[in-house]
C-alpha cells in the first residue's frame, strides 16, 4: 500500500527547458524524503514533456500532469494543489532552487509550532549562470499590507488551501501576492530567518518579462479587493496606487489629473521618486508617442513634458534632472524620426536641442553622420536655388 505523503510540492512550468532538471533535482535530493513532486506542465512547445517524462521514470514520488492548452499560472497551481495529498503544501518554479534542507526546516517549524499555519523562509538571488547574488531576509507578516513579503520559500498547512481554496486567474502577475493576502487574514503566518532558497533572475523568467507597471496594477487590484478600502492599505502601497493611477492619467493625455495623482502619490511617500526614475522609460514613451505628428514641431511632445515636471512639489528636486535627460530623449528621437521621413530641415532643428540636453549625443556616430547630412543637403539645396535663381 502506498503512504501518503507528508508534503505536496507542486511544480508549474512552461516551456522551462534550459532550467527545469535542475529545479527537479533539487526536490529529489531534500532530506525530507516524503515527499510528492507534481509537475503541471501548462501545453509546453519545448522539450519540456520529454524532461518530465524521463523524470517519472527514475522516481515514484514524482507525477504529472499536462494542460491541452497555456492556461497560465493560477491555473496550473490550481491543477497541482487539486492532485495533492500531502499533508503539508507548497509551490515551486521551473527556474528555481531549494536548497537540500528546505523543506524540512519549514516542516519542523510547523511542526513545532501548533499555532502556526504558514511559514516562509529567506533566500538568495542567482543569475542565469548560478552564480550567487544578494541575500533576501524577508520581513514579517504585517508587511503585507504594503507589498508581497513572503517570498518564493514557504509551506502551509493544507487547512489553508482548503480554507482559502484556488488562486484566482484575474490577478495575474500578483496571484501570490493576493493568496497570501487571503491567508494572512484568516491564519498565523511566521517568517524563518534562514536562507533555503535560490531565486534566479534572468531575462526569460515571468518577472522578466513583464513590467514592474503591469505587476504593480495586479497587485493593487489585490490590495484594494482583499483589504477592503484604501485606508486598510499601507502608506507606501497607497503611494503607489496613486503613482500608478497617475500613470494611467498620463498615458490619456490627462496632464492635470496625473500631476494630481503624482503630487499626492510623492506626499504619501517621498521614497516614491525612487520608483518613478525607474518609470522613466514608461512616461517617455507616452512623449515619444507624441512625436509622429511633424506638423506640430514637437509642441505637444514638448508641452508634455514641461507641464508633467511644473507639477511636481519641491520634495521631488531629484527628479528635476529627468526632464533634461528626456527633452534630450525626445530631440534625439525626432531627429531620427525626421531622418527616416527624408525631413532634414527637421533634423537641423532638432539635433542643436539634442546636443545641448544631452551632450553625451555627440559621441553617437550615426547622429553625427546625419547632422552632416543634413547640412550638406542644406548646402546643396541652396546651390540648387542659386541656379535656378540665375
Amino acid at each position: 500500500m502506498t503512504s501518503v505523503p507528508k508534503v505536496s510540492v507542486i511544480l508549474p512550468v512552461y516551456n522551462g527547458q534550459p532550467y527545469l532538471s535542475q529545479s527537479i533535482e533539487s526536490c529529489l535530493v531534500q532530506t525530507c524524503a516524503q515527499f510528492e513532486l507534481i509537475v503541471v506542465d501548462d501545453c509546453s512547445t519545448d522539450e519540456t514533456p520529454s524532461i518530465i517524462q524521463s523524470y517519472l521514470a527514475l522516481d515514484t514520488r514524482i507525477k504529472s500532469a499536462r494542460h491541452l492548452r497555456n492556461f497560465g499560472l493560477s491555473a496550473s497551481l490550481n491543477t497541482g494543489f487539486a492532485h495533492s495529498q500531502g499533508s503539508y503544501l507548497t509551490w515551486t518554479s521551473d527556474d528555481n532552487l531549494y536548497l537540500p534542507n528546505a523543506i524540512q526546516e519549514m516542516v519542523t517549524v510547523l511542526e513545532a509550532c501548533s499555532d502556526v499555519d504558514f511559514v516562509y523562509a529567506d533566500y538568495d538571488y542567482i543569475d542565469q549562470r548560478g552564480r550567487l547574488g544578494d541575500r533576501i531576509r524577508v520581513e514579517e507578516p504585517n508587511t503585507l499590507v504594503n507589498y508581497n513579503c513572503v517570498g518564493p520559500c514557504f509551506l502551509f498547512r493544507r487547512v489553508v488551501y482548503e480554507v482559502i481554496g484556488d488562486y484566482d486567474a484575474r490577478f495575474n502577475l500578483a496571484e501570490d501576492y493576493h493568496y497570501w493576502l487571503r491567508v494572512w487574514k484568516k491564519f498565523k503566518m511566521t517568517a524563518l530567518h534562514e536562507p533555503l532558497y535560490y531565486y534566479r533572475r534572468h531575462p526569460y523568467s515571468l518577472a522578466g518579462t513583464h513590467s514592474t507597471y503591469q505587476t504593480s496594477k495586479a497587485k493593487h487590484a489585490a490590495q484594494l479587493l482583499e483589504l477592503g478600502n484604501e485606508s486598510a492599505i499601507g502608506t507606501e502601497a497607497r503611494a503607489e496606487i496613486h503613482l500608478v493611477s497617475a500613470l494611467d492619467a498620463y498615458a490619456e493625455e490627462d496632464i492635470d489629473r496625473g500631476a494630481q495623482l503624482l503630487t499626492k502619490a510623492i506626499n504619501l511617500d517621498c521614497h516614491i521618486i525612487h520608483y518613478l526614475e525607474r518609470t522613466y522609460a514608461k512616461i517617455s514613451h507616452y512623449a515619444y508617442a507624441m512625436l509622429g505628428d511633424p506638423s506640430d514641431s514637437f509642441t505637444r511632445a514638448r508641452e508634455f513634458v514641461n507641464r508633467l515636471f511644473s507639477y511636481l512639489p519641491k520634495s521631488a528636486i531629484s527628479l528635476r534632472p529627468l526632464k533634461v535627460r528626456l527633452l534630450g530623449d525626445l530631440h534625439l528621437s525626432a531627429v531620427f524620426i525626421a531622418f527616416a521621413d527624408g525631413d532634414f530641415k527637421r533634423v537641423r532643428r532638432n539635433v542643436l536641442p539634442a546636443a545641448r540636453y544631452q551632450p553625451g549625443c555627440l559621441r553617437n556616430r550615426g547622429l553625427i553622420s546625419i547632422a552632416l547630412q543634413s547640412l550638406i543637403e542644406r548646402k546643396f539645396a541652396r546651390k540648387v536655388s542659386s541656379v535656378e535663381a540665375a
